[in-house]
């Protein structure tokens, strides 16, 4: 239900349909717990998805790598070297 109010009210999103997830089991499992939880799923969902995305990013960016400054380069492929 949490995401569907996301997907009503997409500006809002994470103002309403994270909160509400824990507002909604509350019967359940205390607010606090809830809420807990929550910020834990966002940490690893932020920390699995941010690699993929660093990873695709500068690979799209060394596909013209004649038009990059050179330092621009270089800072490229060490993060992508980091990456992997």
């Amino acid at each position: 239900m949490g995401d569907a109010l996301g997907n009503i009210i997409p500006l809002a999103s994470v103002v309403v349909s994270e909160p509400s997830k824990a507002v909604f089991v509350k019967d359940r499992v205390p607010l606090i717990a809830g809420l807990s939880a929550l910020a834990v799923e966002n940490i690893f969902y932020s920390l699995s998805v941010w690699p993929s995305l660093l990873l695709s990013g500068t690979t799209t960016l060394l596909l013209d790598l004649s038009s990059l400054p050179k330092a621009l380069r270089y800072a490229t492929i060490g993060a992508l070297a980091t990456t992997w």
